[in-house]
């Protein structure tokens, strides 16, 4: 009879154990219950949108100039290494400047007489000036008065065959002599008191001008003898070395720019027609992975390049400062051109198609369409236009505000629950 009672005991104790452990299991199960998955949304809107297009480019050299002097002369500074940088205005060498130096002084010093007599032109002869002409002129009076007196008694004499015709020349020669020393003495004085004429200063006025044009042009040349750098740059070639002699125009050296460098690319005629429509231009190359270099427009040509079907297009790529020698011309990339053209149509990323209607042939597809409210999608039909790069144009089946999965969506079914990614793609 206890043995009975002990085995009731047990079983009941067996059977509460069990329910317990069914019990655990049961919440576990529960607690393990998969949660709906995350997806990638698109909000489908109209308005603008970004296209790219990419294209092979072989860098090459951009701003070259072969530098010279505008004088000729002495290589005195002139030190420049190829591959050596020189920032815009920086000196790179010059000439020997002696001989500018003299002519600057020599102008400078015809300069100051020519103003010194104009001066004196505009003011008149001084008091002390004037005093001595009258004095001079008085006293060639009274010497032509002896001489006059001194003739006439040659003239009487040489009747009477009592004088020499030398006697005579003579006395006849000093008096003419006195005699136009007396008229140029008094037109002297007579243009000391009364000044320069008008045209006689104008003349020196002119003179001085043109002296302040020799100045400016001597000095112009003495600065000439300086070579500076048109633009930032590295010196690629070298012609000359200290100390040679050169001539006025003949190229020193080579000077390539070291802030950009241009490619030619061959562009459909898309690009061409919508140029004003780019917003950037982005340029990778194989031997900087990782590195984008931006770029703009130099040159876009308007007729197909010959033997191509192409338009030619030369881009500036622009070198950062903290990127300064990393890229080189003759490197290969791709340029990256992203357009900024309004939307007629809405675009979809290919990845947004369902797995079954992704054929190009087939312009019926369907795609997600996500309900807000509830987190659970439902198949949308639609009808699909032309396919890009960029993604695929729907022509019918959408409308502005849809949220439809970009992303995650061969792995849905209809009316499955899903979350939403924090930020849904613009």
């Amino acid at each position: 009879m206890q043995i009975n009672t002990n085995y009731k005991y047990h079983f009941q104790l067996l059977l509460i154990i069990l329910l317990a452990v069914a019990g655990c299991k049961e919440e576990q199960v529960q607690e393990k219950a998969p949660l709906p998955p995350i997806v990638r949304t698109l909000r489908i809107e109209k308005g603008v949108k970004t296209e790219t297009r990419s294209f092979p480019l072989f860098a090459k050299e951009g701003k070259t100039a072969k530098l010279s002097f505008r004088v000729a002369g002495q290589l005195l500074n002139f030190t420049p290494k190829i591959g050596q940088i020189f920032q815009k205005d920086e000196i790179i060498g010059s000439l020997d400047q002696r001989d500018y130096k003299l002519a600057i002084s020599r102008i400078e010093h015809g300069l100051e007489e020519a103003r010194a007599g104009l001066a004196a032109m505009k003011k008149g002869a001084r008091k002390e000036d004037l005093a001595a002409l009258e004095s001079q002129l008085t006293g060639t009076r009274s010497q032509l008065e002896q001489a006059e007196r001194q003739y006439q008694r040659m003239v009487n004499l040489r009747r009477d065959g009592t004088v020499s015709e030398v006697q005579y020349d003579l006395a006849k020669g000093t008096r003419d002599s006195l005699k136009a020393a007396k008229e140029a003495l008094e037109s002297q004085l007579e243009k000391a008191k009364a000044g320069a004429r008008p045209e006689e200063i104008q003349m020196m006025e002119a003179k001085i001008a043109g002296l302040n044009v020799d100045l400016n042009l001597a000095k112009n040349a003495l600065a000439d003898t300086v070579l500076k750098a048109p633009f930032k740059g590295s010196v690629s070639e070298k012609f000359f070395d200290n100390h040679e002699m050169i001539a006025p125009g003949i190229p020193v050296l080579t000077l390539i720019d070291s802030e950009s460098i241009e490619a030619a690319l061959s562009v459909p005629q898309e690009i061409v027609l919508k140029k004003d429509q780019i917003q950037k231009i982005e340029c990778k190359f194989d031997s900087i992975p990782g590195e984008k270099f931006p770029a703009a427009i130099k040159e876009i040509g308007n007729s197909v390049q010959q033997g191509n079907l192409a338009y030619p297009l030369t881009i500036t790529i622009m070198i950062p400062k903290e990127k300064e020698g990393k890229l080189l011309a003759g490197m290969t990339g791709t340029a990256k051109i992203f357009l900024s053209v309004p939307r007629s149509a809405y675009q979809i990323p290919a990845s947004a198609i369902l797995p079954n209607n992704t054929e190009k042939e087939s312009k019926v597809s369907s795609v997600w369409l996500v309900d807000p409210k509830t987190k659970t999608v439902k198949a949308r039909e639609i009808k699909l236009g032309t396919f890009s790069e960029d993604g695929v144009v729907v022509e019918s089946g959408l409308n502005d505000g849809d949220l439809i999965v970009v992303a995650g969506a061969r792995f849905l079914s209809n009316g499955q629950k899903i979350r939403l990614e924090k930020q849904e793609l613009k």
